[in-house]
């Protein structure tokens, strides 16, 4: 039996990527919701939304894997979760301490306690440390960045009698480095998220001057008893401030921790214009700039030296499915991060900071 023909409806190509579009954005739409849920709400709506947006995925799914779709739904995924990630989850803590959270559950442990962007010298090897006093070469880049801002940028080489305190300190591997090779009295670390406090609790047992504590807030660390009450002569915060809800009163809140003399060191990437009102919040302290330092292009070598092996950590440890937008938001060669420093649009920035006396502050 013949089947009758169906008469073909001419399609334009920009009707073909209207339909697309809208599509696409109906779908991302359901996808946003359900991950806000995820991390405001019970699992149980969680899994109602997933329930319902299920039809959703498997249609996505089908059309990705066999249609000529496939390229511009990467092209929109990447896109989306670029913009998201850069105009509103890196600017909210919040959501940030959730992915941080979620992140510490999937790596395996020696992975998740090495996590920024490194720091690298612009020679060919990117040393600022020999092989003599670094034995983890595949670590060096993210341990370099830790010595490099403790040691006030080269200004000294130990931190022997001095209490040092990190805030967020992601899985604490750059802080039990500085533990090891500086040799600090106390080494204390503070994050939102209790389970990475736990985490680190649990990998550095062993090490009796190391402690962590768990903060409601990244700019309320002085509401620790057991911190406020240590005197800390150097406060270290790297890759951080950029996710704090308001600057100013972070940056008051590690005034208010530091002994008299106290050095505060920190390093970030951040708009290129936002650097000056930084600067204007933390005159509001009795912190005052010792040395600042544009760090971006040792950022950027770093990220080149070491992309073999971040490539080889995402290829590892990510599903296939998100792999490819998480090398393009991940921190590595030829991602939105290096983009952003190398076109201008962000910069990479090093602060060393003293605490001034109040007897002499006037006078600043």
């Amino acid at each position: 039996m013949a089947f009758p023909k169906i008469p073909s409806i001419p399609v334009t190509r920009g009707q073909l990527d209207k339909g697309f579009t809208v599509a696409l954005l109906f779908n991302s739409v359901a996808a946003a919701v359900s991950v806000v849920l995820f991390f405001l709400s019970s699992w149980w709506i969680f899994l109602i939304m997933g329930t319902i947006g299920l039809p959703f995925l498997i249609g996505g799914f089908l059309i990705y894997r066999y249609t000529r779709f496939r390229e511009p739904m990467q092209r929109y995924a990447k896109n989306f979760v670029v913009k998201l990630y850069t105009k509103i989850l890196q600017k909210r803590e919040g959501f940030m301490k959730r992915i941080y959270t979620t992140v510490c559950w999937f790596l395996p442990t020696e992975e998740w306690k090495h996590m920024n962007w490194g720091y690298a010298s612009l020679s060919p090897k990117g040393q600022i440390l020999s092989e003599v006093d670094f034995p983890q070469e595949d670590k060096r880049f993210y341990c370099q960045l830790y010595h490099y801002m403790a040691t006030g940028m080269g200004n000294w080489n130990t931190l022997e009698g001095k209490n040092l305190l990190e805030i967020r300190t992601g899985g604490g591997g750059g802080l039990n480095y500085l533990a090891q090779t500086l040799n600090p009295d106390k080494a204390i670390g503070v994050d939102t998220s209790t389970t990475q406090t736990d985490f680190c609790k649990k990998s550095f047992c062993e090490n009796p001057r190391m402690k962590f504590y768990t903060a409601d807030t990244l700019d309320k660390v002085s509401d620790i008893p057991e911190v406020a009450d240590r005197g800390i002569d150097v406060v270290i915060s790297l890759q951080s401030s950029k996710h704090v809800r308001n600057f100013k009163d972070f940056a008051q809140d590690v005034d208010s921790l530091l002994k008299p003399g106290g050095i505060f060191a920190f390093a970030d990437s951040r708009p290129t214009d936002d650097w000056e009102q930084l600067e204007k919040d933390l005159s509001s302290t009795s912190l005052r700039i010792l040395k600042k330092e544009n760090i971006t292009n040792n950022v950027i070598q770093a990220l080149k030296l070491d992309e073999k092996g971040k490539f080889q950590t995402i290829n590892n440890f990510i599903g296939s499915i998100i792999r490819r937008t998480l090398r393009r938001i991940g921190v590595i060669k030829d991602s939105v991060i290096q983009e952003s420093l190398t076109n201008g649009s962000n910069t990479a920035m090093a602060y060393l900071l003293h605490k001034i006396p109040q007897s002499t502050l006037s006078s600043y």
